[in-house]
């Protein structure tokens, strides 16, 4: 796009502001992470994208040339690391959940290299600051484990797709060098809009570390190494300040190729009388680009075009809006003279179709562009979804009451249905007022014509005593208008509709006769196992072992302590090849159903290679 000297567009970023002229609930999608976050010309890459309150489909888009992607993603089972303990006051602290969707990318082989932005929108609007790199090189997708890191062999060069997933989480990679030659290491995590600030070191074949980088590229990390010997190097990447987390994303570019530092950004030259425009937040908190907008349907949104004036220019600079569809108008759309800003509004009609419309913003001949604040590249239109208001929602009364962890906890709900006469899914909201802590809960289908439900989650066994507990739940329904079919939902998170527990200690005890065990190929370990029934609690406990799907090789059969015992022995058979990786420990873990429904509790085992 061709841009006269002294008069151009930048839309930088936005923040909504939406006033409401009819009473309205609904959850707008929140668009979290796009893994992985590129893939090299001519392939195709299955992706997962993660946000909130896009319930079991939405709509999905790729913005410009060479690439393609899947127009409807569908959901698909989120991939979960709890990591460890996350104590007070760290844990009481609002916490998002976004849930994987599945779809795919396809790259052209003549695909440009460089970055592509996403978008999505449901029935109650529309998100954006997803980022697709297409590379040239080799890529490979980090395999996600649980525990510490396993360092992974890759062949140079390669560009590696990981996350620093859970909190604190280290990834290692490993690749050969000789000696007197040199590798790049380079990272793309907050360039993508990626919450990473990554951290690299290197390590020589003897596990020295012999380099090191922080911040380089912004707090994109980048480092360079020439080998002083054969052999095995390792490079390590984790989160500067020990975070981590779904939206973590990275790529590690690794090469021994010559390599170009990219150009610096041109700084712009002396302008003659004119303006420069751009979308800028009306609070300058929110980092989210500018090119998604959620209009409610019988409400407003506001967004903020500013002006760079340059050379004296003082005159009114008109704006206008095309693609704005039926029932839907824009107001205060020129900035006045001598004045820098303006506050565009869009309102809906109450009748306004539900929907996405692609917007441009024009001054004249000259058409805005929209651009990441992770920066290029540039989106020369606006998504505008129109939303849906949502007629039902869940309401309690307050209830706060002690509850043991390792047990479950109920309470009971009112469905305010305003109308709405179908099925009603009741699951945990994506959207938490605290961090969860480990408590999961189901899908329960509320029927057309039942107002009233109960909904139980459970509380791990390991949640930290004294802790208060608040869960919020989230109603998601199917509503028709004519042929017309909108998936919508309400998030409960007002004080009085939280599930609100004081966590106490658990009313089922265990204690395990050893520590660690010696995996012994085509050999077994006896652990003895003992349990401790609380006041009231009867029973058989099941004891299990418990190891996440990576650790190969390990198994043992289920025991049963009967009511009236508290001992057993668990036997755990290790096979004789294709042991391991142990690198996470083994859970023993006991069960009773108690009256008021299941109790658990937990002991760790280190499980080692014998000698």
């Amino acid at each position: 796009m061709v841009r006269p000297s002294g008069f151009s567009f930048l839309l930088p970023s936005l923040c909504l502001c939406v006033s409401v002229v009819s009473p309205l609930r609904a959850n707008p999608p929140v668009a979290s992470y796009l893994f992985p976050a590129g893939g090299q010309r001519g392939t195709t890459v299955p992706v997962r994208v993660g946000g909130l309150f896009l319930y079991k489909s939405c709509n999905f888009e790729m913005l410009g040339p060479g690439v393609t992607a899947t127009k409807e993603i569908r959901s698909t089972p989120t991939r979960w690391f709890e990591g460890a303990v996350l104590p007070l006051p760290d844990s009481q602290q609002a916490e998002d959940y976004p849930k994987d969707m599945a779809g795919e990318v396809r790259v052209a082989a003549d695909a440009a290299l460089g970055p592509r932005r996403a978008r999505l929108w449901t029935a109650e609007g529309a998100a954006s600051g997803l980022t697709f790199v297409v590379g040239d090189l080799p890529e490979i997708v980090e395999q996600e484990i649980d525990g510490d890191p396993v360092p992974v062999e890759v062949k140079l060069p390669v560009t590696i797709n990981g996350r620093i997933f859970p909190r604190g989480n280290i990834d290692d990679w490993c690749f050969s060098l000789r000696k007197g030659q040199t590798v790049t290491c380079e990272v793309n995590a907050a360039r993508l809009g990626s919450p990473l600030d990554s951290r690299l070191q290197l390590f020589d074949p003897h596990g020295r570390a012999v380099a090191e980088n922080d911040d380089h590229f912004g707090t994109d990390s980048f480092l360079r190494f020439t080998a002083t010997e054969d052999g095995l190097h390792r490079v390590r990447i984790a989160d500067a300040n020990f975070k981590g987390g779904q939206a973590y994303v990275y790529r590690l570019t690794l090469t021994t190729a010559p390599y170009v530092e990219p150009p610096a950004v041109p700084q712009p030259a002396d302008a003659a009388p004119g303006f420069r425009l751009a979308l800028s937040p009306l609070d300058a908190r929110n980092p989210q680009p500018a090119d998604a907008l959620t209009l409610p349907r019988g409400g407003s949104v506001k967004f903020r075009v500013a002006a760079e004036r340059t050379g004296g220019f003082a005159d009114p600079i008109p704006l206008t809006v095309d693609g704005l569809p039926d029932g839907v108008k824009a107001t205060n759309t020129t900035i006045p003279a001598k004045q820098n800003q303006v506050d565009v509004t869009l309102t809906a009609e109450k009748t306004a179709a539900v929907g996405p419309s692609r917007l441009s913003v024009k001054s004249g001949t000259q058409t805005a562009v929209a651009r990441s604040p992770a920066g290029p590249p540039e989106v020369d239109t606006v998504l505008l979804a129109v939303g849906l208001p949502v007629p039902f929602k869940v309401v309690g009364d307050f209830d706060m009451r002690w509850a043991a962890r390792g047990s479950t906890y109920r309470r009971k709900y009112r469905l305010d249905r305003g109308g709405f006469d179908g099925p009603v899914e009741i699951s945990l909201a994506d959207r938490q007022a605290r961090h969860l802590q480990g408590v999961t809960g189901p899908v329960l289908t509320v029927p057309p014509g039942v107002s009233e439900f109960e909904y139980t989650v459970t509380l791990p066994p390991w949640m930290e005593t004294g802790r208060t507990c608040r869960v919020c739940v989230q109603a998601v329904g199917v509503v028709k208008e004519g042929s017309a079919e909108y998936v919508v939902g309400f998030s409960a998170v007002g004080n009085n509709d939280q599930m609100i527990a004081v966590v106490e200690t658990g009313r089922l005890g265990i204690d395990v006769s050893k520590g660690s065990l010696a995996a012994a190929p085509g050999g077994s370990a006896a652990l003895a196992v003992k349990v401790a029934r609380g006041k009231g609690v009867a029973g058989p406990a099941k004891v299990e072992l418990v190891l996440p799907p990576h650790v190969r090789g390990v198994k043992a059969e289920p025991v049963v302590i009967a009511a009236d015992q508290t001992t057993a022995t668990l036997t755990i058979h290790f096979d004789r090849d294709k042991l391991g990786p142990f690198n996470v420990p083994a859970v023993v873990r006991a069960t009773i159903e108690d009256a008021g429904g299941p109790l658990t509790a937990e002991a760790n085992v280190e499980i080692v290679p014998a000698d």
